[in-house]
């Protein structure tokens, strides 16, 4: 009996340590990314493997200003003289691939008629989505989204103010359930952020000549049905980009200096109708125009240990401990 109790105790002390061991899955919800294993300063620099997550649990795509390995004729930068270009490049298994970003054709007659196809992000750096993090565990969804578009919107040159976009998901991979084929919203700005509706309406791009093509941007939070809270925060980064627009009446250095925001989320489960493990959703983000978007097609639910089990289960062994030794004493 004595060798039984020594052999119990070694195994509770090792079932302890074990699960103290283990890697703690949540991300911090406070806007940085190095939880994530990214280097935000060094990847806006343009070194790629500054934007690779730690975890390759993570599905990840990054489109840092214009894609540069556009080079047809009917490709063009936009009308303010943004052409700055960056690291486009997406998770493949363990490594990643170069990304090519679409092209988006104008509402413009003009264009039409020549086929011209602008290059996101259209409109300059205040509207890019520069890149875009999916993680899970068994409770939760964390998304984590790098912008340079202000969490209170944003107004250009000739008075045209367009907000930020709020976060879609497409949790069945089914175009034709949801609005635009997305049932679930994720409010990221405004009093109402970090709440989550399933089945809400959705607008198409609001700004004048937006680019539908690149709709939903925004829900409408009085429609659908309210599903839960998500933990979430739209901060500066501190991490400006400073972009050469070229000279003109309204800039004559040609130079600007635009922040950086991270949109970071922590989303329940059962917020999103506790997705099983394995399956396949997409997740998409647009600003208010339509000029940029950015989209993770598909993202896989994973299998985690749950949290619980690393404080529940130390629990159980110090009672198998004071039990163990409390009825020894009791005994002697």
């Amino acid at each position: 009996m004595k060798y039984l109790k020594v052999i119990t105790i070694v195994f509770i002390v090792f079932l302890v340590l074990t699960l103290l061991s283990l890697p703690a899955m949540a991300y911090e919800i406070d806007g940085k990314l190095d939880d994530w294993g990214v280097d935000l300063r060094s990847g806006l620099d343009g070194n790629p493997g500054a934007w690779i997550p730690a975890k390759n649990t993570v599905d990840w795509i990054i489109e840092d200003n214009i894609d540069p390995t556009y080079t047809s004729d009917k490709a063009y930068p936009d009308w303010t003289g943004y052409s700055d270009t960056g690291i486009h490049i997406k998770k493949s298994g363990n490594t990643y691939v170069a990304y090519k970003e679409p092209t988006l054709s104008s509402s413009d007659w003009w264009a039409q008629l020549r086929d011209y196809h602008y290059l996101q992000p259209v409109g300059g750096e205040y509207y890019d989505i520069e890149a875009l993090y999916f993680d899970d565990d068994a409770q939760y969804v964390y998304i984590a989204i790098v912008t340079s578009m202000p969490p209170t919107g944003y107004t250009d040159r000739y008075d045209r103010f367009v907000d930020t976009g709020d976060i879609a998901i497409d949790l069945d991979a089914d175009e034709n359930t949801g609005e635009y084929g997305y049932e679930y919203g994720i409010k990221t700005h405004d009093s109402d952020r970090g709440m989550v509706r399933y089945e809400p309406d959705w607008s198409l791009p609001q700004a004048t000549d937006g680019f539908i093509v690149n709709a939903p941007s925004e829900f409408d939070t009085n429609t659908g049905t309210f599903a839960g809270t998500a933990e979430l925060v739209y901060v500066n980064s501190n991490t400006d980009e400073t972009v050469d627009y070229g000279s003109d009446a309204y800039n004559p250095n040609g130079v600007l200096t635009v922040p950086n925001y991270v949109i970071e989320a922590k989303i329940p489960k059962s917020a999103l109708g506790n997705p099983s493990a394995g399956q396949a959703s997409n997740i998409h983000v647009s600003i208010g125009c339509g000029n940029d978007v950015i989209e993770l097609i598909p993202v896989s639910f994973e299998t985690e240990i749950p949290e619980f089990p690393t404080v529940a289960m130390p629990v159980c062994a110090i009672l198998g401990l004071f039990y163990i030794f409390g009825g020894r004493h009791r005994k002697e």
